[in-house]
């Protein structure tokens, strides 16, 4: 999966804009010209991973937020933890569970469920 850096950046100027911050001063707290920092928000420049850990410290947030959809899930791990949750469980909590984890796609998706 390919870095998207217009998203990252999108997701810093949010983050930063929450804080009540402007370009100039998230620019002087982690050391970078606001010049750069305005084309990391454009996501007109590769962000290098120091200045991002910088900028997501001052903005009390994690890399995994800006990143959030640039890495796969290993879904074989998923796979295993979900069949280790069902182990042991009758057919009436198996679908239940099942049931739970629809309706919670879909309330995390902010979709009404089928």
């Amino acid at each position: 999966m390919e870095i998207n850096y217009v998203k990252i950046g999108k997701r810093i100027e949010t983050a930063r804009i929450k804080k009540g911050m402007t370009q100039e001063q998230l620019a002087k707290i982690v050391t970078l010209s606001p010049a750069y920092l305005d084309r990391v928000e454009h996501g007109n420049t590769d962000a290098k991973i120091p200045g991002l850990l910088r900028i997501a410290n001052a903005l009390n947030t994690t890399l995994d937020d800006f990143f959030c959809d640039c890495y796969r899930v290993n879904s074989d791990r998923e796979t295993e933890e979900l069949k280790k949750l069902l182990e042991g469980c009758s057919e009436y909590e198996r679908i239940a569970i099942l049931e739970f984890a629809k309706a919670m796609k879909a309330v995390l998706q902010n979709k009404p469920k089928d």
